[in-house]
């Protein structure tokens, strides 16, 4: 194996060998748990070693079924050390979904959890005689699990390099078939050098992780770019509020790399708590709210740090921001969260460009409303969506990507690929505008426009937000 900074397993290996005594992770069994950087590239390295020996070979497609733990990311850094095609399935998929996308990527192992067996059962209890038996599968609570984490390590790992393909990862975006998108090596460690080009995070942060990791968004965001950088993930009991909250206050999470729907909760949380205050405390509370918020946009002065300090006290004072992603984030629920002195970065990617585009960095001004701006290694243009010519200046029209970020394809659709891919350039199908200052700002999507009689174009998430 190549120890360079193209391919994740090298990057990791040379950031898990400087980094050798940091804390790659907390996480609850029984009580609190800690895995070093050193010890997780050795049960990497152990892993990896039983795969080869046990006929695993480069471009093999290996699945990962499991809940968020320190073992999906031991599974995957593992199969990407083999040089093999690591294939992660949402654990809340219905069994019958899952044997399609184990059956359309030829998987051959399946790393699995306890907590998943119940719809492999049902999987095994539906396969007729006549089909393949499917891949071969592992349990991360089993002992032939624990057994593969100490199995004695090779001296040498295939070559791999930044072109090879690193995931397959199945999304069907909001209608259609799913679709196998394929990211490369440099794909995920391009998009990882451009976030840590713009100073989004510093060192000693501890980032909590929330989101499935076979989204690309928490995938990157709470796997590959701290494990670039030496610092750690932490695994909540669960994902109820009260022990979410007590995690990050006291394991010392920094940052938590949500969605507009958690934020929206966690601002409604608060703010219910000040209109519930004896009168006319609200009417008051709410005022200086809109005040802090006023004075922070205009000056950077963040007032609301002192004056709400109990809403702060509940994270602890390390807490750094809340990155959203997924999804546009309603204005006003980042206003709110700015105001209460929390700071919050927007950023826009999909999964077709490993996942991220543009983003707020903590050192730029941030407007409501945008996403932000492109990275250091993004190029965004705005086409027609009627023409696909390329659009005037602050025309609304469809976003085009081009970078090292952007996929090598949809497996085993050509047509599919070829629909969205021009020139090596990606047809986001996401309608939006880049303004004056090249702030990019997301209007809807393309195949969402309902057109009225009148020429009017409505979308419904316009739609969905007024009610």
């Amino acid at each position: 194996m190549s120890l360079n900074e193209t391919t994740v397993p090298g990057l990791f290996s040379i950031k898990a060998n400087e980094f050798r005594n940091n804390v790659a992770f907390h996480y609850f069994y029984r009580e609190w748990k800690s895995i070093l950087y050193h010890e997780f590239l050795a049960t990497t390295k152990s892993i990896a070693s039983y795969l080869i020996r046990n006929g695993v070979r480069k471009g093999d497609r290996i699945a990962i079924l499991s809940e968020n733990r320190p073992e999906w990311c031991e599974a995957y850094l593992a199969v990407s050390m083999t040089g093999g095609i690591a294939v992660p399935i949402d654990a809340q998929l219905r069994a019958d979904d899952i044997w399609n996308l184990l059956s359309d990527s030829a998987a051959t192992i399946l790393f699995h959890s306890s907590n998943t067996g119940e719809s492999l059962r049902k999987i095994s209890d539906n396969v007729s005689p006549n089909q393949q038996p499917g891949p071969v599968r592992i349990n991360f609570d089993s002992e032939e699990f624990r057994s593969m984490c100490h199995a004695p390590q090779l001296d040498n790992y295939p070559g791999i390099s930044g072109e090879d393909i690193a995931s397959i990862i199945y999304t069907s975006g909001t209608t259609g078939t799913p679709k196998g998108v394929m990211l490369s090596q440099k794909n995920f460690c391009s998009d990882v050098g451009a976030v840590l080009q713009i100073g989004l995070i510093e060192p000693g942060d501890n980032f909590i992780s929330i989101l499935p990791y076979h989204h690309t968004y928490p995938f990157m965001g709470n796997l590959i770019l701290p494990i670039s950088s030496g610092l750690t993930v932490t695994f909540p009991p669960s994902l109820k509020g009260p022990e979410l909250l007590a995690t990050i206050r006291k394991k010392g999470v920094t940052i938590l790399v949500g969605v507009p729907q958690l934020l929206e909760l966690i601002r409604n949380g608060i703010v219910n708590k000040i209109k519930h205050l004896p009168a006319p405390m609200p009417a008051i509370m709410i005022g200086v709210l809109k005040l802090c918020g006023k004075i922070r946009m205009a000056t950077g002065i963040n007032l609301g740090r002192v004056i709400f300090k109990s809403a702060h006290r509940a994270m602890g004072k390390q807490f750094r921001f809340f990155a959203s992603g997924g999804a546009k984030l309603n204005p006003d629920v980042m206003l709110d969260l700015e105001a209460l002195g929390f700071t919050v970065l927007e950023g826009f990617g999909l999964t077709e460009t490993s996942p991220v585009v543009t983003f707020n960095s903590p050192h730029m001004k941030r407007k409501p409303g945008s996403a932000g701006k492109p990275l250091p290694t993004a190029e965004i243009k705005i086409v027609s969506p009627d023409t696909r010519r390329e659009a005037g200046e602050k025309e609304e029209g469809e976003i085009v990507i081009n970078g090292p970020m952007v996929m090598k394809g949809y497996y085993k659709n050509t047509g599919a690929t070829e629909l969205v891919l021009k020139d090596g350039w990606f047809y986001s199908g996401d309608l939006g505008y880049l303004d004056d200052d090249g702030y990019l700002f997301i209007t809807g999507r393309l195949k969402e426009v309902i057109v009225l009689s009148s020429g009017k174009n409505i979308y419904p998430d316009e739609v969905e937000k007024q009610y």
